[in-house]
């Protein structure tokens, strides 16, 4: 039988990451053309805002993110329970920009991590390919915003647990860098309310005590910021083990 026959050779995560990749620049392209209708979706939808901030206990093994609940696009208000903080396979993701972005990178950001970590057999490290796959979603996402026209920037907290330390990595995701933060960080506009607590604050060594903190930095920032809003998404990691949760404060 000269008849050849074809043969399927089995995806690796790279071919996994093409169509991941592809599927949200697609979703992107989309998303932003939708807000580009018009000039009066535009001015509203570019001045977004929100407040999302990290907090880690001295020895690292402690972890708390939390973000409040309010979509904006001042003066408007779209939606007051939007969640903003996000599971990954090695940590929590915390967004602060565009509602309709945040939930497009943080959905294949996600996607990617476990096809990547599936296909390894492996949980990546904090300091692997988990920060590297922002700038690459960053990176495509500034262009395909120029095409549009339409300023779509997005800022990520990321606390990752590093399974083979066992601690965890504080990463400020911000426009095409990534800085390491020893203890804390905040980003959105209400974050400049804040600044001085979350640089100053002394890091607790308890759960509770940091989710309390976290707790009384996010209401303040609530009773001055117009885009940030009392229902508070949090998420812990405490020696390995995820939380997720959401409370009025």
């Amino acid at each position: 039988d000269s008849k050849e026959d074809s043969v399927r050779l089995p995806e690796t995560y790279v071919d996994l990451s093409r169509k991941t990749f592809q599927e949200f620049a697609i979703s992107a392209r989309e998303e932003l053309a939708a807000f580009a209708r018009t000039n009066e979706t535009r001015n509203a939808l570019a001045t977004t805002g929100t407040t999302v901030l990290a907090l880690m206990s001295p020895d690292k093994k402690i972890g708390v993110i939390v973000s409040d609940g309010r979509a904006s696009g001042l003066p408007y208000v779209f939606d007051e329970n939007f969640r903003k903080i996000f599971d990954c396979r090695t940590g929590l993701l915390g967004g602060a920009g565009l509602a309709g972005l945040i939930q497009k990178v943080a959905r294949y950001f996600r996607l990617e991590l476990s096809s990547i970590s599936d296909a390894r057999n492996e949980v990546m490290t904090a300091s692997g390919s988990a920060h590297r796959l922002y700038v690459y979603y960053a990176a495509a996402l500034s262009a395909i915003s120029q095409e549009e026209g339409i300023s779509a920037g997005l800022s990520f907290l990321g606390i990752f647990w590093d399974f083979y330390e066992e601690r965890c990595h504080l990463y400020q995701l911000d426009g095409m860098a990534k800085f390491s933060r020893p203890k804390s960080a905040a980003i959105g506009s209400g974050s400049i309310i804040i600044k001085c607590d979350v640089e100053d604050w002394e890091p607790k060594n308890t759960r509770d005590e940091i989710l309390s903190d976290a707790r009384n930095m996010l209401r303040k920032a609530s009773g001055k910021d117009l885009a940030t809003n009392t229902h508070m998404f949090y998420g812990v990691i405490a020696d390995g083990v995820f939380e997720r949760g959401e409370e009025l404060l």
